[in-house]
């Protein structure tokens, strides 16, 4: 993924899904 678009909604899902992720460990 070169693309580095902050509007795309599977990005943004993504980014989320990695903090709470984050915040479980």
């Amino acid at each position: 993924m070169t693309r580095n678009n902050s509007g795309d909604p599977l990005i943004q899902l993504e980014r989320l899904q990695r903090s709470k992720w984050h915040h479980y460990l």
